[in-house]
């Protein structure tokens, strides 16, 4: 039982405030190809892309670390983006990437997540996924 507070004291202690990133910038890519570059660009900077949560939406997210304790349970941190894509005004679509940072604890296959300070990691890879995917194939 100690160790099962101690593993659950060890993630509230570790915790911060929980800050999403989002970044929104204007594309004339379209739809599809805004999507694909998103896709593509997350997979590039090692992250998975779990779901399309809804049209228009990309979610992928990239395990950073994970503590196992055995028998007991285990507690991982995971950097997550989304990328939303919608219409804005004529050939001009909005691009928005989302990205934070959350831990997962799983004591006895019950699992809490809570979101955490978003890593600077987060941070740089949202600001590559935008910087590709705002402009025009092979355009500076």
């Amino acid at each position: 039982m100690r160790t099962v507070s101690a593993l659950l004291l060890l993630g509230l202690v570790t915790g911060c405030t929980p800050k999403e990133l989002a970044l929104t910038s204007m594309t004339p890519l379209s739809f599809d190809a805004a999507l694909s570059c998103a896709s593509t660009r997350a997979t590039q900077l090692g992250y998975t892309v779990v779901e399309r949560k809804a049209p228009g939406e990309v979610y992928a997210e990239k395990t950073t670390r994970t503590v196992t304790i055995e028998g007991v349970g285990r507690k991982v941190i995971r950097d997550h983006l989304t990328v939303t894509v919608s219409k804005a005004d004529g050939a001009i679509r909005t691009l928005q990437v989302t990205g934070g940072t959350e831990q997962a604890i799983t004591v006895r296959e019950t699992e809490q997540r809570r979101g955490l300070k978003t890593s600077d990691q987060v941070r740089a890879d949202a600001g590559t996924v935008m910087a590709a995917c705002k402009k025009q194939p092979g355009s500076p």
